[in-house]
């Protein structure tokens, strides 16, 4: 009996822009762990050494951004979540879509590394933009 196949072609429907955030967390007993969104992800054991864990999340999160290609169907992630990384400036999403990395050296704890739109990307605050090219708008 014949086989026969359709050919599938990529998807163009808009799907909301991806996100990973690696946390820093502290105990009690004075250790901290680091954890990431992407399950698959293997992360140092609980440590006193916060510099060393913090080191290895500001890596960790520039690791994601170095591999991660931004998807060419991405709707910014900001938008989906309404702008809520910037709730005080509103924007309208417009423009290709990049990677943006975001970490508050002041507190220290989080990066987030996101697919946002050129509106949203200047008014993120402490973010850094444009890794792993941009994907035009659909």
């Amino acid at each position: 009996m014949p086989v026969t196949t359709a050919a599938s072609e990529p998807s163009t429907e808009r799907v909301p822009g991806r996100v990973w955030a690696i946390r820093l967390t502290g105990h009690a007993d004075r250790t901290a762990t680091v954890t990431c969104t992407t399950a698959a992800c293997r992360m140092p054991p609980r440590s006193k050494d916060l510099a060393g864990l913090r080191a290895f999340a500001a890596q960790h999160a520039a690791a994601h951004a170095r591999v991660a290609a931004v998807h060419a169907n991405a709707w910014c992630h900001c938008g989906f979540t309404q702008c809520a990384a910037h709730p005080d400036t509103p924007a309208h999403c417009a423009g290709g879509v990049a990677l943006v990395l975001q970490h508050d050296p002041v507190v220290g704890r989080v990066w987030t590394l996101q697919e946002v739109c050129q509106a949203c990307t200047p008014l993120i605050p402490n973010g850094c933009s444009s890794f792993g090219g941009t994907a035009s708008p659909a």
